[in-house]
């Protein structure tokens, strides 16, 4: 499948943004696209170039334009078996495999007919994992099983004859290196050799004692991290000899919940390590730094993360990172990231009109300056530094109106601000605002435009006609455009 991308303008917005956070240019696919629902638990891509989208509904394929929805009927025994999907698995030899609450189910193309394996016993599937060819492992609430693809033979793993001495735990996540299975259990970490088929349990260490590990990851170059279930945003690194340990705290130092927990570990194909949250969404792992940097969320942008849900991480064979969210799916590529957005911080008076943008402007030194319709926002894109100024109750005014609709520089270095009641201006150099108005010969309406002409002419454009302006070369006082020798008789 090549999905085709249409590239929009969007206005960009502000926001005091750490050196801790990463922005992407992001394209969502919901229920706006045919999605059954918004609820997502998780995505994959088959050979065919299809992604296949599980929701609390059903399961939806989509091929970059539309959506072909798949749910429960009653009665129809091709239709999707009841029960939510809570992982997908699109295996080497095309197959489509759904690990649902109520057992494994297969998808047959040919006979576009989803198909259930097992007895009434495999339930609650956490994870598959194609770990070598034709070979499906399957974590579930009773340990690990086996089927093949091709045979479509299904083997369940006998803890006590292999190895463990009594029944293998909850298997939630697995994850490979060579021929180790790493497999993240109700009772800590575990690995599993596919040639020997024996399991063996990691001794747990301070880091992961007395804890259940719910994610799991592993790199080509044998890093290993694992995260806890019902505790915050932690998460374990380690290698697969288990002999350096290290936690990684800075996503629960975010959490705006009580819990926070990590709802997938991802490595792409660039050996780069995704996290998704639960409550303060995706994050991406530093090499240089030793630490994570959150993606910000931006559900209100057009082009932003939809939620701070996410529950699954995929990337699809163009290198395309996708995620399932509780707002949908989402997609963005890493390595070509097109648009950055910056958005409203924590400001004093901050709310849904600052993403009103209407015009920015860069200084002559690469300060940006952004006319919104809540204030006018500075930023050192350099330092990250930001300034708000905004007229505020009981205080005084800094501007004509808070409602700023058009920015200019000048050929000295100041900067013009048109508001809804007038004209303000900031002297080059300086961060004190002042009031231009009738004494200069400007009315106080509403200032739609404002330019310099190449014989230093000033130019300044209101609400109606009769309010237009301009100030020649050395003059102090704006005339009206009525004055004007040429454009006077074309007024009206």
């Amino acid at each position: 499948m090549k999905i085709l991308y249409a590239l929009a303008f969007t206005v960009l917005t502000w926001a005091s943004i750490g050196a801790q956070t990463l922005s992407y240019n992001v394209q969502r696919v919901t229920t706006a696209q045919g999605l059954t629902s918004n609820l997502l638990s998780s995505i994959c891509q088959d050979k065919y170039g299809y992604m296949w989208i599980s929701t609390v509904t059903g399961v939806n394929r989509y091929d970059g334009y539309g959506v072909k929805n798949y749910e429960h009927i009653q009665g129809d025994s091709c239709a999707l078996y009841s029960g939510g999907t809570r992982t997908l698995l699109c295996d080497s030899d095309g197959g489509l495999w759904l690990g649902m609450l109520n057992g494994l189910v297969k998808y047959r193309y040919a006979e576009d007919c989803f198909q259930k394996f097992g007895d009434s016993t495999l339930s609650w599937i956490h994870k598959m994992h194609e770990g070598q060819p034709h070979q499906i492992y399957v974590g579930w609430n009773g340990g690990l099983a086996k089927i093949n693809s091709q045979t479509e033979q299904l083997t369940y793993f006998d803890g006590v004859k292999c190895g463990l001495g009594g029944a293998v735990p909850a298997v939630y996540d697995i994850a490979q290196l060579g021929r180790e299975l790493y497999l993240a259990t109700a009772t800590g970490l575990m690995t599993f050799n596919l040639d020997t088929e024996q399991f063996k349990t990691i001794p747990p260490v301070p880091e992961t004692e007395g804890k259940r590990i719910i994610r799991i990851a592993v790199s080509a170059k044998g890093k290993l991290w694992c995260a806890f279930g019902g505790d915050f945003a932690t998460i374990v690194q380690t290698n697969v000899q288990f002999d350096r340990w290290k936690t990684h705290r800075e996503l629960e130092v975010i959490a705006v919940r009580p819990s926070n927990p990590i709802t997938d570990l991802f490595i792409d194909r660039q050996e780069r390590l995704w996290v998704s949250t639960a409550y303060t969404g995706m994050a991406l792992y530093s090499e240089a730094s030793d630490s994570f940097q959150l993606i910000k969320t931006e559900s209100w942008m057009p082009h932003g993360l939809p939620s701070v849900i996410i529950i699954n991480l995929f990337q699809d064979r163009e290198g395309k990172i996708w995620g399932a969210s509780r707002k949908g799916a989402f997609f963005f590529d890493p390595d070509n990231n097109l648009f950055e957005s910056v958005t409203p911080g924590n400001h004093a008076g901050a709310d849904e009109y600052m993403l009103n943008a209407r015009a920015c402007v860069e200084t002559a030194q690469g300060k940006w300056w952004l006319a919104t319709g809540n204030g006018l926002f500075y930023m050192d894109p350099s330092s990250g530094e930001t300034q708000y100024f905004a007229n505020e109750p009981g205080k005084p005014k800094v501007l004509h109106d808070n409602s700023v609709r058009t920015l200019f520089i000048d050929n000295v270095g100041d900067l013009w601000i048109g508001t809804a009641k007038g004209v303000n201006i900031l002297r080059a150099g300086k961060m004190k605002i002042e009031f231009l108005g009738e004494e200069v010969g400007l009315p106080n309406v509403v200032t739609k435009a404002i330019y310099q002409s190449r014989d230093g002419t000033m130019w300044v454009g209101n609400f109606s006609i009769a309010g237009h302006c301009y100030r020649p070369p050395g003059e102090k006082k704006f005339r009206p455009l009525s004055d004007h020798p040429v454009l006077a008789p074309h007024q009206g």
